[in-house]
């Protein structure tokens, strides 16, 4: 699960260092740019809806394997795009071909473990997804200074398709241990009970803005710090996600944390201390951007395990239905509020993009802290 995490995530995310060259490149906008994130998010979600149905037919394994497969090979389609329009298509594709995995994942893990178990092991798995995203980025950005972007997807596409062949053949098929936790129901049906039961709402809506939050940041980052006074180069760029390090290594201890406090109580701490490694940025010395960014990084690694692991403990249908719309809200989040700071940018630079985001998790905060009773009181 780790290294199928890994894999996904590295796919995702390589794009996203690469956004001023895109824009040098293809003689395209910022905005535009940022497409080649936003639509592989785009695929993923609408891709999503339809996974937990076939799993139930096929099994997950099954279908994470082949989301891992087909994805490396559209990776390396991607590094022969003859236009910036074609590159938007595949990785749309490739989004919808990644939506196999991140709703089987939460699932399986949800159901091969034991409830008090499955917290540490689904950080485990989110220490594998921030791990696949940082070294994505990273390889990316110093393959790009060293070569060319067209090389760092080839290269990419190598260690995808290894690590995918690793997970498929050492992952255990699933035994569905977690059977019990509910039946599978029709797409809207099941995004009808979350919104009865509140608890899966207000999680979901926290994931759409702490997730749009971290993407817009590390989007538009690149172009404050590629810019004047700091002049960093796509290498440079690469090696700062380098800084979610501290967060990878933080996740699995979330799950043991859940069990002495209760998750709202480690959200409401995660939410806050993401504000202020934001904030953090807006100083004009580059050791407290550097800061800012190791403190956001770990916050939202945090705030991802928690709301993880808790979507599993709410859910009162099938685990890979209540995960896929998490998952779905999620990654809407990384797509409009990702997008959004386009304009915020645009008009008034790094604070304005400071300054959107502030606003996104002082909005989530404002939910936890509003639903403070039933989110404490209801242990899922």
């Amino acid at each position: 699960m780790f290294f199928g995490g890994f894999t996904t995530y590295s796919l995702m995310y390589c794009t996203q260092p690469l956004l001023p060259i895109f824009s040098e490149y293809f003689n395209v906008s910022p905005t535009l740019a940022s497409l080649s994130l936003s639509l592989a998010t785009t695929g993923l979600i609408l891709g999503m809806q339809v996974v937990p149905l076939i799993s139930v037919r096929y099994g997950r394994k099954v279908i994470m394997a082949g989301a891992l497969l087909s994805a490396a090979m559209l990776e390396l389609a991607a590094a022969f795009s003859p236009s910036y329009e074609f590159l938007m298509v595949i990785r749309a594709i490739q989004g919808v071909a990644l939506s196999g995995f991140p709703a089987n994942a939460m699932a399986y893990v949800g159901e091969e473990f034991l409830p008090h178990q499955a917290g540490t092991f689904m950080g485990i798995y989110i220490s594998g997804t921030a791990i696949g995203g940082m070294m994505g980025r990273l390889m990316a950005g110093w393959l790009t200074a060293w070569y060319s972007w067209q090389i760092a997807m080839i290269v990419l596409s190598i260690i995808a398709a290894f690590t995918a062949f690793w997970f498929i053949l050492v992952l255990p098929r699933s035994q569905y241990r977690g059977r019990e936790a509910g039946k599978t129901l029709g797409l809207f049906e099941s995004l009808r009970c979350a919104v009865k039961g509140r608890r899966l709402l207000y999680l979901y809506i926290c994931g759409f803005l702490i997730m749009g939050s971290f993407v817009a940041f590390f989007n538009y980052i690149s172009y404050h710090l590629m810019a004047e006074p700091y002049q960093l180069s796509p290498a440079a760029i690469g090696s700062l996600f380098l800084l979610n390090i501290p967060g990878i290594m933080f996740a699995p201890i979330v799950g043991r944390l859940m069990v002495r406090y209760t998750p709202a109580t480690i959200l409401t701490l995660g939410i806050i201390v993401m504000v202020i490694g934001c904030v953090m940025t807006l100083a004009t010395s580059f050791i407290s951007i550097l800061i800012g960014m190791i403190v956001l990084g770990t916050a939202f690694a945090a705030n991802h395990a928690t709301i993880s692991s808790w979507v599993g403990r709410c859910a009162n249908f099938d685990q890979a239905q209540a995960a896929a719309w998490y998952l779905t809200f999620y990654y809407a989040g990384s797509v409009v509020v990702g997008t959004a700071g386009g304009p915020f940018w645009s008009s008034y630079a790094w604070p304005g993009v400071v300054g959107m985001i502030t606003v996104m998790l002082l909005v989530a905060l404002g939910i936890i802290v509003c639903q403070h009773k039933f989110m404490v009181t209801d242990n899922g």
